[in-house]
């Protein structure tokens, strides 16, 4: 059973930038931590809906982007990460070998930068008042970080 709670402060350590202490996490603790990724997910998406309800007099796409920046803060760009590297490997690799050292390479890629201004374009635009063109803006409230992290 503690293994189990272990596991909560080891899933926002691994998710998050947020100091929980507790390191280091055992392996056990480690397994456990998946269990409690829908809660991190779930905290940090209230964390950036509060910081779009308490910006949302800026505007709407001012909220929109500052939550969008909030949450990048929060994971350390986690997923944008993800996404720059995953656009590299597929994009740049022409053979299996390539694809590895290119997963491995820290540095960003066009395929990466492309992806990423993609993607915060997608999620900053995010209110049904927003600027963007109808078709835009149904995309980008179902990637917007809240969505994201709840969903």
């Amino acid at each position: 059973m503690m293994t189990a709670l272990r596991g909560l402060p080891a899933a926002f350590g691994f998710l998050t930038r947020l100091p929980v202490g507790g390191f280091p996490f055992s392996p056990d603790e480690l397994r456990w931590s998946s269990a409690h990724f829908p809660l991190v997910g779930a905290v940090l998406g209230a964390a950036l809906a509060a910081v779009m309800m308490l910006s949302a007099r800026a505007g709407t796409v001012v909220a929109a982007t500052l939550a969008v920046s909030a949450g990048m803060l929060l994971t350390g760009a986690f997923h944008e990460d993800g996404l720059a590297d995953t656009a590299d490997a597929l994009g740049g690799a022409t053979d299996r070998d390539k694809l590895f050292v290119i997963l491995r390479d820290s540095r960003i890629g066009s395929f990466g930068a492309a992806a990423l201004c993609m993607a915060l374009f997608f999620a900053s635009p995010s209110s049904p008042r927003s600027p963007a063109p109808r078709r835009w803006r149904w995309c980008s409230r179902n990637r917007s970080p809240g969505f994201r992290r709840c969903g």
